[in-house]
Order: structure tokens, then sequence, then C-alpha cells
């Protein structure tokens, strides 16, 4: 405002004294210049800012990405683990309850081994207090499971029962607990990071207004692309390209509030990759994630125009089918789906075969809302799971099935 002021002095003095007019164009030059060194710097600043919003974004995202991955995989393994112990009470044959107690350290390793990966990772003092509440709940609950399998070796089948009823239950009800407030609570934290980014941009944009119109056009066009790729980078998965749970769960929404207008059903699909896990362990992650880049390329050439794909986190996949007109147009797109397994998928000289658990759930006659066509997919998903376990035994399930040969 003071070199507005300035130039309109300039601008009287003008009109007033005619002789001073070599003076005012030096006055205005400078001016000129001054402002446009004014706008240049606040577009500079402007596109800093912008860009390390950006940045920001990504790196928090990409972080809480990560650690929600990491509590997802221990609680599917804690689930692991609880089950098979449940499984080995009712079991008469010591071949088969040895088979579920491998089973159940099995899992324990893997609960231990993702905490472990967690420790890679900066804490807060929330998320500290909350790892180390698990771990000491961790240590009570795998004591009162060792004393349920020390009751089963001496075949005291119904005090391992009570013990199990009366302490392990709901000690192993308070661990998965704690694992789904983990997922949540770095679900929290990227949503805070998403708001902070918006806040640094609106803040941004205020800076150029006051800069003036030339700058604000600018910076309106810098603010619009960084806006657009931090979002893409939030609601994207940087592996495969494909929508992240944040963005599966904001265009069911939107699904939904369309056929709330229109009418009409569609449904949702919840993939879970089965013997992928091994192919990480054996092989490292830079190949499974070649084979999680060409599953996620498959779901995209199998489906529609217009249906939605998604990488849930893990080796977990999501789609929204849209125009479902019939019950049976849900099956038909699953087993669409599973066929997509039926090659092998191929990286470098190996061949490695993947299996697949489907769950769906149609709107609106499963559910109305998203987190219960979420929930209704998810169960419909894991029995899907239980029933292949049982049809194909555990060496099915925990096994990859990997051929090395010249690809081809």
């Amino acid at each position: 405002m003071g070199r507005r002021e300035r130039v309109g002095t300039a601008t009287r003095g003008l009109t007033e004294q005619s002789g001073k007019a070599h003076e005012f164009r030096q006055v205005n030059v400078a001016a000129f210049v001054g402002l446009a060194v004014i706008l240049l710097a606040t577009v500079a600043l402007a596109g800093l800012q912008l860009r390390g919003v950006y940045q920001g974004l990504e790196e928090v995202v990409n972080h809480h990405n990560l650690k929600t991955a990491i509590a997802t995989e221990m609680q599917v393994a804690g689930l692991v683990r609880t089950e098979s112990l449940y499984r080995m009470l009712l079991l008469d044959d010591p071949f088969e309850r040895d088979a579920m107690l491998m089973r159940h350290y099995t899992g324990g390793y893997r609960v231990g081994a993702a905490r472990q990966r967690l420790l890679d990772f900066p804490m807060d003092t929330d998320e500290r207090r909350l790892y180390d509440e698990q771990g000491e709940l961790i240590e009570r609950v795998v004591a009162a499971q060792e004393q349920v399998v020390e009751l089963m070796a001496y075949e005291r089948m119904d005090e391992a029962r009570v013990l199990t009823l009366e302490e392990a239950m709901p000690l192993q009800a308070a661990v998965h607990g704690t694992f789904e407030a983990m997922r949540q609570q770095q679900a929290a934290k990227t949503e805070t990071a998403m708001q902070l980014a918006g806040e640094a941009y609106t803040r941004t944009l205020w800076l150029l207004i006051i800069a003036g119109v030339v700058a604000l056009v600018g910076s309106l066009i810098i603010a619009v692309l960084a806006y657009r790729r931090t979002r893409h980078i939030a609601l994207h998965d940087p592996l495969t390209g494909l929508l992240t749970r944040a963005g599966f769960i904001d265009a069911v929404q939107r699904e939904i509030e369309q056929r709330r207008r229109s009418g009409g059903a569609f449904a949702v699909l919840v993939i879970d990759l089965d013997h992928f896990k091994p192919i990480n362990d054996r092989y490292g992650h830079a190949e499974g994630d070649a084979v999680l880049q060409c599953v996620a390329g498959r779901l995209r050439l199998s489906m529609r125009k217009g249906d939605i794909v998604a990488r849930l986190g893990g080796d977990e996949f999501a789609v929204v089918v849209r125009d479902v007109r019939e019950p049976a147009d849900c099956r038909v797109v699953a087993d669409k789906i599973a066929r997509i397994f039926a090659g092998p998928i191929v990286v470098g000289p190996r061949e490695h075969r993947l299996d697949a658990s489907i769950g769906r759930a149609r709107y609106p006659e499963d559910a109305l809302t998203v987190d219960e066509l979420v929930a209704v997919a998810d169960q419909v998903m894991y029995e899907h799971k239980h029933r292949r376990r049982e049809a194909h035994g555990e060496a099915g399930v925990t096994d990859p099935q990997t051929t090395t040969g010249p690809a081809g």
C-alpha cells in the first residue's frame, strides 16, 4: 500500500508540474520494476511454499501409509494366531493339533517382526504410549496362551478351555483393539496432514491476492496444480497408481450419493491375495512390489470403463462395480476377477502363482453406508478365505507357488 501511495503522489506531481515529467517517468519505471520484483518474489515464494506443502504431504502420507500397512499386517497375523489356538482346542488329532501349533507360533513371529519394523519409524508420544501398551498386553496374552498350550500338551483340555475363556480371550481382544487403534491413529494423522496442507494452501492464496492481480493469476495456476498433485498423492498408491483406502472410501461415498439421487445399484468387492507374503519373504520386497504391480494391471484391464479399482493396503485390493442390475452380476464379476489369477505372474526368471479370496457386497441390498458395505464385503471375503483354507489345507495357504525358468 505504501508503494501505491508513492506512485499516486508521483502521478499528481506530473499533473501539477509538467517540468518533472522525466523525474516521474523514472519514479514510475522504478515503481514498476519494484512492483515486478515484488510480484515475482511473491510468485516464487508461493511456488516454494506450495512445493514444500506438496513434498511435506507426500512424505507424511507415505510415512503413515507404511505404518498403517504394518498395523494391518499385525492385525491379520494376530487373528491367525488367535484362530489357531481356538482350533487346537477343538481338535482331537495330535498331528492336526501340532500343525495348528506351528501356525500359532508363526502368527506370533509375524506380529513380533511387524512390531520390530515399527521401531524403524519415529514415534510421537501417543504412538509410543500405544506401542508400549500393546507390548505389555502381548506379553500377558502370550503367557496366557503358553499356559493353554501346556495344558493341552498334558491333555487337560477342560482346564485349557476355561483358561482360554477367562483369561486368554479378554487379553486377545485387548491386543486386537490396540492393532485397530494403531490403524485409526495413522488414518487420523494422514487426515490431519491433509488439513494442514489445505490451511497452508489457503494462506498462500491470500498472500497472492494481496500481492496483486497479476501475481494472483500466476499463483492460482501453481496452486491448482499443486493441490491436484497433493490430492492425487494422498488418494493414489505410489506403487500401483491405484486409489488408496482413503480414495476408495471417497469414491464409494460419491457412488452412494449418486444412487440416492438417481436409483440403481452398485457392488463393492474386496480382494485379498493368497500366497503373496512368502514371495516377499523369500525373494524380497522388490519382487513382491513387481507382483503387486502386475496384479493391479490385470485388475484394471479386467474391469469395465467407469469401474473403480483400489489398493487398500498390503496385498488387499478393492473394486467398485457400477450399474449392477442383478445380484448374480456380482458373482459374474467375482468369477472374472478370479480368472485373472489363472495364469502365472512372471518376474524375471520366476513364475509366481497366486490365488485370491474375494468378498462382495451390493448397494442397497446388503448395506447402505460405506463402512457397512466394506464390512460386509470383508466378512464374505474372510469366509471365502476360511473355506479355501479348509478345502486346500494349510500348506496351500502358506507356501508360494513359484517356478524358475526362462520367462516367456
